[in-house]
């Protein structure tokens, strides 16, 4: 029978000195994540780039598996508070302009961290975090079905409880795509026009 890989905290940091600590472990993980792949990391690598103790970075965490779990939550974080941003400015924009800000948004948050990012995506089936991803695509999904109910005299869209999970999942899909084959072009501001595009035109506008 297989070992059953801990992907949890051993425990959570409360004080200030022991939050610096695991902050410090966490980017020493993805410097070293980044730097030579999920294979050739190891936990004595990343304590020793922390500058602390293996037995330190142990107390907090139980291998390799959990720091990536741990990366991947903190990743995620930091992606939905970006996009609940960029819905908070678009509220009021009419669907073109939304479009674009969506759109935007949406890159920057793939930018995040770009070469972290691709690496996690890829782990995630690793670590047990693709409920994590199921619910970055709820929130945007609710907040583009909101948006899409409080524009609907502006837009096309004759369902936005259907449109909605399109709109995401093609994002998604397109987004996915180029990360993992040309990740250059989601820099490119030529290929940001045509997915603008591709949006506005659903939504029943001109691009």
């Amino acid at each position: 029978m297989a070992r059953r890989v801990r992907t949890t905290p051993r425990k959570n940091p409360k004080q200030e000195r022991s939050r610096a600590t695991v902050d410090a472990i966490l980017e020493a993980t993805a410097r070293v994540l980044v730097e030579v792949g999920y294979e050739r990391a190891s936990t004595n690598r990343i304590a020793r780039i922390a500058g602390v103790s293996i037995g330190s970075l142990y107390q907090y965490f139980p291998g390799k598996e959990a720091l990536v779990a741990a990366l991947v939550e903190r990743h995620v974080d930091r992606i939905t508070a970006l996009l609940d941003q960029a819905f908070d400015r678009i509220e009021e924009l009419p669907p073109r302009d939304a479009a674009r800000a969506l759109v935007t948004a949406v890159l920057s948050a793939q930018a995040v961290d770009g070469d972290l990012h691709r690496l996690l995506i890829e782990q995630i089936p690793r670590v047990g975090r693709l409920q994590r991803i199921t619910d970055v695509e709820r929130r945007f999904a609710e907040r583009t079905r909101d948006y899409l109910k409080s524009h609907r005299r502006e837009s096309a869209i004759r369902n936005a409880d259907i449109a909605a999970p399109l709109i995401v999942y093609a994002l998604h899909g397109i987004l996915f795509g180029l990360a993992r084959t040309n990740p250059a072009q989601l820099q490119d501001d030529a290929v940001t026009d045509e997915i603008v595009a591709l949006v506005t035109r659903y939504l029943g506008g001109s691009p």
